[in-house]
């Protein structure tokens, strides 16, 4: 009942949610310490594979920051350390998948909230033969969307000929291309 809920302490309610802590009354934080804090909680719930906690970050994080925010300051960072993390041996393959498969699902989520005018510039996003890594452009097509964007997201790995037949139809204004350069490549 709502009733027993507004009683409680912000607290308290927090803990229930899993929500982040919420500012004393009057004051703000900067997003990128905001950002920052959804980072760290975010990786512990990689590191727990706690992957309903991890969702439930994401959508706190999406309902407190900016959407370029939310992007940049906090899925690229919480990306590229879950690589960092499974490269050095700190991270397993289950917990880079878990990663991306909820942090998949969550940027696919985010497309509807920005539905594109006819008449926004046209972008192509996607990743060309050989780069088969899909949230990078994913992140770059969400970025585009929330910017005013009509971003179309071509899944990696695409021959150049496709990646051109599909920017000519869709008439994009400019095709975005995402590079994962391995170490000595």
């Amino acid at each position: 009942h709502i009733g027993n809920v507004a009683s409680l302490p912000s607290r308290e309610i927090e803990q229930m949610l899993g929500a982040s802590p919420v500012a004393p009354a009057g004051t703000t934080r900067p997003s990128h310490d905001r950002a920052a804090f959804h980072v760290s909680i975010c990786l512990e719930c990689i590191t727990l594979l706690d992957e309903e906690k991890l969702r439930r970050r994401l959508e706190a994080a999406s309902v407190e920051l900016s959407r370029v925010d939310l992007l940049e300051r906090m899925l690229v960072p919480v990306m590229t350390e879950v690589g960092e993390r499974w490269r050095d041996g700190r991270f397993r393959v289950t917990h880079e998948h878990l990663a991306s498969t909820v942090v998949r699902s969550f940027l696919d989520s985010l497309r509807a909230p920005y539905p594109a005018s006819a008449d926004a510039p046209a972008i192509s996003v996607t990743s060309p033969s050989s780069q088969y890594h899909e949230l990078a452009p994913m992140v770059v097509a969400a970025t585009a969307r929330a910017e005013g964007w009509r971003a179309t997201f071509l899944c990696p790995h695409l021959p150049v000929e496709e990646i051109a037949a599909a920017a000519s139809q869709t008439e994009a204004r400019a095709v975005a291309l995402s590079l994962t350069i391995a170490g000595g490549d």
